[in-house]
This record gives structure tokens, C-alpha cells and sequence, in this order.
């Protein structure tokens, strides 16, 4: 491969400046937890919650604390926030849906009941309170909460959805519907799935209809070796013939895989603390990985990774040296073998799901999509997928969510 000069080339300032107004974080965790059920009690508190001002057709928001089993042992306590719209029902109990929110960090002010007004996923949710469905979104384990999130881990993050289910048929005044369907994207397409494998346990008391993956992570493993190699054929093709849409289709690539890589990375730690930091990520790049962590604003981790790319596009440096994540650690067999441990799609699903994927997705690749797929096909799980020949990854939930709420309704009719 010829060694691209970076510092000549504006290309690359401009495409990092777009790359980093559209960050949206998607990755996925490993993990050997065994499974447990939650507890027969979820709901700790409920309060009026008054964050949720811009949402329009709402009648009123609640914030919910509620226990869960905790990936290290024991019970935790998370949040979620149930948004009721002002619509009535045809029947007595409002239809309820679970939103499974995209990755936003895994610092404790990144979690979205912090301020729904600025929800990263506030249209989808939108959209389902315009459909008339009272709509859960859960914070998931360690956001906001004690510990530390596991990120894209199977029973932590489907039980931190089926937990907030039972709680919010707990909260007294409030008639939902013993019949849910769930959704999410990106992160939340992976959690839809989890939630989906554990609602099977609570299908006698409140049955799942349906599922909505959009552009859902999958194997982190595949992954991560479709983004090294993208990554790598970017290089090269810009190498031959600098253009914007090669520059910008790279930065961002190396800018997704940096930060969804210390997503991944931080995932792991929480779930075995026998790990090191070290062994999971270059060690230039970890005081950038601590603010994911530490970040009190929720901004700081993004900004970073934007000022050092920049500071490493200048010093002439390939973009494919950047260092982040380590591609010895995460293309080892080691780590294939630890993160297919968590891998959604490996267990028959009870209720039918509908899988949305986008072709040109830049962040969950599409072959590791129709891996996923052909996997749920063949242990039997009832599927409906849609491939989007010009699908991104960040224009799939707002261009397919009248589908995907089609489906829901379809499957929640009594």
C-alpha cells in the first residue's frame, strides 16, 4: 500500500469535521454470565419526571427506578422513563412498547433518562407516541446506576428490558397492556434482540408479540475484522484517487471504529475484571479511553477522539496506523472465541422479528448482518428481513419506522 501524506490534504480535516457531527456509537460486548430471573418485584420509585417537554401528544412522563439481576451477582438498581400519550386506546389498557436506545456512552451522564429532551433516539420515540403506544425506554444496566455497563452484554442488557417491563406494570393508576412488542437501533437493535431471548421466562404474565431490530450490532468479532479491512481498502483506494467521498467514507470509519471500539473494550472490562485495558487498546490512546468512562458531560469522549485525529491527520501519519483499538487483541482467536459467547440470534425466539438493515452501513457491516440473519433463519426464529440497497446506518430508524410500526401493529392486535 503507498503511504498517504495526510497533512497535504484538507480532505481529510473536512471529512473528520462531518465524521464527528454524525457520531452515533454502535458496538457490542462478550461475555459468560449465566442467566438468572428477575425478581418478582421490580418497580423501587416512580415520579412525575419533567424533562420531556418537547415531546409532543404526551399527557404525562415517569421516571422509574427498578431492580435487576446484576451481571456481577446479586441485584442492581436502573431507570427508565414510560412516556403516555395523550391518544386513548380502542381498549381499556394502553399497547405498550419497549424503545431500546443506541449506543450514547457508558458514562453515568450519558444515560438518557438524564434528559429525554435531548434523547438521542427522541424522533423514534416520537414516532411511536404518535402511533398511540405508551413507550418504555429503559437506561439499560450501569447508566446512571451503580457499576459499570457491560455495554452489549445478552442477559444483562435483555433483562434490564424485561425488568422494566414488570415494573411498569407495578406503577399504580396505569393500565398497559399485558401483550408488548419491543424495538431499538444500532445498540438497541442488539438489546431488542437480548430482550427478546428473555422475555420467554415472563411470557405467561406478559407475552411478547414482537420484535423490531434496526440495523442491529451482531458478532463483534466479524465486525470488527469487516471494519480493519474497510478501513484498509479506503486507504488504498484514496491512495490511487483522492476524492471527498473516500476521505470522508474513511475518517469516519476510523473515527466509529475508535470510539466503538472503547465502547467494546470498556464492555469487556466490566464483565471479566480479570482483564486489562492495556491488552485491549493502544497505549497512546488510553487517557481518551478514560473519559468514556469518567466523562461527567457526555462530550468530552467524542471531542477528544476528534481534536487527536485531527492532531493525527497533521503529523502526516496513515489512518490506518491510527492508534485506538488493538487489531492484534480483537482479531485473535482469543477474542473471536470470547465475544461469540454473547452473539444474539444463536436461540429460537418465541414472537416473530423483523430485521431492517442498510447496505452501506458504515458501522454495523452488512455482512455481519446477513450472518445474523441466516443464523436467527436457521434455528427457526419466525423472520421478516428488509436489505436497503442505499440504507445508512443512521438513516434507517427514521426512514423504516413506519414499517416497523406497521409490524407492531400487526402483531399486537388482541
Amino acid at each position: 500500500m503507498s503511504r498517504i501524506t495526510l497533512f497535504s490534504s484538507p480532505l481529510y480535516l473536512r471529512a473528520l469535521v462531518a465524521a464527528a457531527s454524525a457520531w452515533a456509537l454502535t458496538a457490542c460486548g462478550g461475555g459468560d454470565e449465566p442467566d438468572r430471573a428477575p425478581a418478582p418485584r421490580s418497580l423501587l420509585s416512580h415520579s412525575a419526571y419533567a424533562k420531556a417537554q418537547s415531546f409532543d401528544g404526551l399527557q404525562q412522563a415517569h421516571l422509574l427506578t427498578y431492580r435487576m439481576p446484576a451481571l456481577s451477582g446479586g441485584q442492581t438498581e436502573t431507570q427508565a422513563l414510560l412516556f403516555v400519550p395523550r391518544a386513548k386506546p380502542a381498549s381499556a389498557d394502553l399497547p405498550l412498547v419497549v424503545w431500546a436506545h443506541g449506543t450514547v456512552g457508558v458514562a453515568d451522564a450519558c444515560a438518557p433518562s438524564r434528559n429525554a429532551d435531548a434523547h438521542i433516539d427522541k424522533p423514534e420515540i416520537q414516532a411511536l407516541l404518535d402511533a398511540g403506544f405508551a413507550v418504555l425506554a429503559p437506561d439499560y444496566e450501569g447508566l446512571g446506576g451503580p457499576g459499570a455497563h457491560p455495554y452489549l452484554h445478552i442477559s444483562s442488557l435483555g433483562q434490564s428490558i424485561t425488568a422494566a417491563v414488570q415494573a411498569a406494570h407495578q406503577l399504580p393508576g396505569l393500565r398497559l397492556s399485558k401483550p408488548w412488542a419491543l424495538i431499538g437501533h444500532s445498540q438497541g437493535g442488539y438489546a431488542a434482540l437480548a430482550g427478546a431471548e428473555m422475555a420467554a421466562r415472563m411470557d405467561a404474565a406478559y407475552p411478547l408479540r414482537a420484535t423490531v431490530a434496526l440495523a442491529p450490532a451482531s458478532d463483534p468479532a466479524r465486525m470488527a475484522a469487516e471494519l480493519f479491512q474497510r478501513i484498509d481498502d479506503l486507504e488504498l483506494s484514496f491512495s490511487e484517487q483522492p476524492n471527498d467521498a473516500l476521505a470522508e467514507a474513511l475518517v469516519g470509519t476510523v473515527y466509529q471504529l475508535a470510539a466503538n471500539g472503547t465502547m467494546l473494550s470498556l464492555g469487556l472490562l466490566a464483565q471479566d475484571p480479570s482483564l486489562k485495558v492495556e491488552q485491549l487498546m493502544e497505549a497512546s490512546f488510553l487517557p481518551i479511553a478514560k473519559l468514556a468512562a469518567d466523562d461527567a458531560v457526555c462530550q468530552a469522549f467524542e471531542e477528544a477522539i476528534e481534536q487527536d485525529l485531527k492532531r493525527h491527520v497533521s503529523s502526516g501519519q496513515t489512518l490506518s496506523a491510527y492508534p485506538s483499538v488493538k487489531r492484534s487483541a480483537f482479531l485473535s482467536e482469543a477474542m473471536r472465541q470470547t465475544l461469540s459467547k454473547n452473539r444474539p440470534g444463536q436461540v429460537k425466539l418465541q414472537s416473530p422479528v423483523l430485521v431492517v438493515q442498510g447496505v452501506l452501513d458504515e458501522q454495523t457491516p452488512i455482512e455481519a448482518a446477513r450472518a445474523l440473519v441466516a443464523e436467527m433463519q436457521r434455528v427457526g426464529t419466525s423472520l421478516r428481513y428488509v436489505e436497503v440497497p442505499d440504507g445508512s446506518h443512521g438513516s434507517i430508524s427514521q426512514s423504516h419506522m413506519p414499517e416497523a410500526i406497521a409490524f407492531i401493529r400487526q402483531h399486537l392486535r388482541p
